[in-house]
């Protein structure tokens, strides 16, 4: 992410003034128009900032380290719904105990994949996510309402095609937790990672 920022950030930057300038000097002083391949250039390099902007808050986000788990899970949730349309609703408590660093970013990591399934494969319209603590655990579930599919498959199958399932999994097992996936064709599909605390 701090490379991102101090290489490609400011290389684009420094590029958008440099077509700024140049829109300024080749304006048409009469008719006030810029040629439209510059105008365009100077829109495109202006998405491709927001979208490594995007990109260094999800890989560390800033809300994570000020904020917490749950608040991060709902900043993620609700650019993810502005992106995609779905309907996310994020709910767990507010005081839970914070987790160390990398717990915490696997969990983050976690929603990141099981959003982008609901989304992308899913054709979910709903997504329930819910971080609670049971016990000495906590308790991450995300539930949606997409088409599912034969779970069955999801287990360490990595030829079924379910890679993002298996790197889930490999990720909630890195911090001593496990992750179990329910699902049925038409009744969409739960999560449930539980990790200790």
């Amino acid at each position: 992410a701090r490379e991102l920022h101090d290489g490609v950030g400011q290389s684009l930057i420094a590029l958008g003034m440099n077509l700024n300038s140049l829109r300024d000097r080749l304006t048409d002083k009469h008719t006030g128009q810029a040629d439209e391949r510059l105008t365009d250039s100077v829109n495109i390099l202006s998405d491709i900032e927001q979208t490594v902007e995007d990109v260094i808050a999800d890989l560390r986000p800033a809300v994570l380290d000020d904020f917490g788990l749950l608040a991060a899970i709902q900043t993620h949730s609700d650019r993810f719904s502005q992106r995609t349309g779905l309907h996310i609703s994020v709910q767990g408590d507010e005081d839970v105990q914070r987790l160390p660093e990398f717990t915490e970013i696997t969990i983050y990591r976690i929603v990141q994949e099981v959003l982008t399934n609901a989304a992308k494969h899913a054709r979910a319209q709903n997504v329930l996510i819910r971080l609670t603590r049971s016990g000495t655990n906590m308790v991450l579930e995300i539930a949606d309402d997409g088409v599912g599919f034969d779970a069955s498959f999801s287990g360490h199958d990595k030829e079924a095609g379910a890679w993002g399932l298996v790197n889930m999994r490999e990720r909630a097992e890195a911090v001593g937790g496990t992750l179990r996936v329910e699902s049925q064709m038409g009744k969409g599909t739960r999560v449930f990672v539980e990790i200790p605390r």
